[in-house]
């Protein structure tokens, strides 16, 4: 009777915890749509599959450039741009225009939430799927990455 007791409270305790804990990918989510939210006063709505952050000055500058001037073109629909660079490197006058879903940070600690450097977050679910942390090493093959999701979504 002990050990069908134990057995009883073994599942239960299981089931619990499988039903309460969130994955990785979510929790990384909520920080993100809560920073957006409370810093900016954005909620990060259900038809927004991805965040554009546009920095400079960690990654090779025309790395930085090349992607900012491809984010533009290719990846506008359903994003939000965060743009961290200051426009040293990368033109950041192009954003300014932009008319919504762009907000510019160059003061926060971005590096907690995943948000400093150039890449991209894709959201799936309200989870994050892919991120690209755009390098040199690999920027070729990321940019065309890119341009192919961008294609094949037709955004």
């Amino acid at each position: 009777m002990k050990n069908l007791f134990l057995g009883i409270v073994s599942v239960v305790c299981f089931i619990i915890s499988v039903l309460s804990c969130t994955s990785q990918q979510e929790k990384e989510f909520r920080k993100i749509e809560n920073y957006f939210e409370n810093k900016h006063g954005y909620k990060v709505a259900d038809n927004i599959n991805k965040v554009i952050i546009i920095g400079e000055g960690s990654n090779c500058s025309v790395c930085d450039k090349v992607f900012a001037q491809t984010a533009r073109e290719y990846l506008a629909d359903s994003s939000v741009f965060l743009i961290t660079a200051k426009g040293s490197i990368v033109d950041i006058e192009p954003f300014r225009n932009l008319k919504q879903n762009c907000f510019f940070d160059w003061q926060s600690n971005l590096s907690d939430l995943s948000l400093n450097k150039s890449r991209i977050i894709y959201f799936s679910n309200n989870k994050i799927d892919t991120v690209i942390v755009i390098n040199s090493n690999e920027f070729m093959a990321q940019m065309e990455f890119i341009q192919s999701i961008a294609s094949r979504n037709n955004i």
